[in-house]
């Protein structure tokens, strides 16, 4: 530059044909860089005075740290209200496993030490991090432990895909930031099919012809059973795999066997067939029976049906001839004692009748029991109600004399 326009007076007119400046500019109080920038870069200022080089696509924010400790380039952060001030936001380290640090509202575009601020981004190219575990075009995602990861995180872990890798460098490996801001919603699923979690907690599709042995109301039949073991609906919560829907004429206890630990009630009229040989419906929950109930092949029907004590049961039974009748039997081991109330009535004109309730206690081998009594309509002479020990259970009986007519007996039975 000649010597004689080394100083330019104000007012001048003089033409300056070239300008070369080798060392720092500084301009109106703004710091130019003294490199050149790469392909795509623009020149932009950070709002303290020093215009730096960077990408239009960009979409960058000035943060603080408020994390408690040092943070460094590309660690996913989340916003916090903790520390902001003014226009700049507090952050923190994100991590997928902690919800109150998701989302990643940024990745950091420099390292900051604590109470730093500095610049970090929502959008936009980010280079000069560690992607040596990475390949390109891999989708990177906030880890579980803080940090980015290349694998979808699993079990209790929320889901966020932060962006892609573009190169691979242990140094300067680079990527793409395009998922910041917030966590993975459930993606669509196609018709037919169903979430359902796998064994890393993780909601996998499955499509719903895959789904078998479902009866009714979600309760799931995970074996055989035969179809004629019926029951038409569940009075309690399901504690065994089997829940039956619809009726059949005749249940027949000797034809399969179904071992269940839940409670049921028979709403309509059944026929059970106890086997011939007295054996027992394998049941070991409990029963309400609201319609009727014939029994053949046993005269016992708490045997034969193998009902357990937990509600008030209703028994019926009737009869011809003379006889002990058992109405109703539990195991010593499961109860101390057995209450009914009852209603006896015979078949011949005007009908002999009379209601009552018994009481029993057992202890050991002995058994003591009360009974209250209406005054007959007739006579029920030849009838007694009795409570018996045999076998290890204590049996609710019916006693017959000579009689000349047939007897029903309705009883509403319990145990404790």
């Amino acid at each position: 530059m000649p010597n004689w326009k080394k100083i330019i007076t104000s007012g001048s007119d003089a033409a300056l044909n070239s300008l070369n400046i080798s060392a720092a500019l500084t301009a109106s109080g703004n710091i130019y860089p003294t490199g050149s920038g790469i392909d795509r870069q623009v020149l932009k200022t950070d709002g303290l005075g020093n215009i730096v080089f960077g990408y239009s696509e960009e979409i960058v924010a000035v943060v603080k740290n408020v994390s408690g400790g040092t943070l460094a380039k590309g660690t996913p952060v989340h916003a916090t209200a903790s520390g902001t001030s003014g226009n700049i936001v507090g952050i923190i380290a994100a991590s997928a496993s902690d919800a109150t640090t998701m989302p990643a509202t940024f990745v950091l575009n420099e390292t900051l030490a604590d109470e730093a601020e500095g610049e970090a981004l929502a959008l936009g190219f980010i280079q000069g991090v560690n992607t040596s575990t990475f390949e390109a075009g891999q989708i990177v995602y906030v880890g579980p432990n803080g940090g980015y990861v290349g694998a979808k995180p699993t079990g209790s872990s929320l889901i966020q895909n932060l962006g892609i890798v573009t190169r691979v460098h242990a140094v300067n490996g680079s990527g793409y930031i395009l998922g910041s801001g917030r966590s993975n919603d459930v993606p669509n699923i196609e018709e037919g099919y169903l979430w359902i979690g796998n064994s890393s907690s993780v909601a996998t599709p499955t499509a719903t012809s895959s789904i078998r042995n479902v009866i009714s109301s979600s309760f799931a039949q995970t074996a055989s059973l035969a179809p004629n073991y019926v029951l038409t609906s569940v009075t309690s919560s399901m504690l065994a795999p089997y829940v039956l829907t619809s009726q059949t004429s005749s249940m027949s206890v000797a034809s399969a066997s179904v071992a269940t630990s839940a409670s049921y009630a028979l709403t309509a009229s059944f026929a059970l067939n106890a086997g011939g040989g007295g054996s027992s419906f394998p049941y070991t929950g409990s029963a309400i029976i609201s319609g009727s109930l014939t029994v053949t092949g046993s005269t016992n029907i708490q045997g034969a049906l193998g009902i357990s004590r937990a509600l008030m049961e209703r028994a019926e039974i009737t009869v011809s001839a003379s006889g002990v009748y058992t109405i109703y039997s539990a195991p010593t081991s499961s109860c101390r004692g057995i209450f009914a109330d009852y209603t006896l009535i015979s078949t011949n004109p005007g009908g002999n009748a009379r209601a009552g309730n018994i009481m029993s206690i057992v202890s050991g081998s002995q058994v003591r029991y009360t009974e209250t009594r209406t005054s007959d309509i007739g006579s029920t002479a030849a009838i007694n109600v009795q409570v018996d020990l045999s076998g290890g259970n204590l049996n609710l009986e019916l006693s017959v004399g000579t009689i000349s007519t047939t007897w029903n007996l309705v009883s509403l039975v319990r145990t404790i």
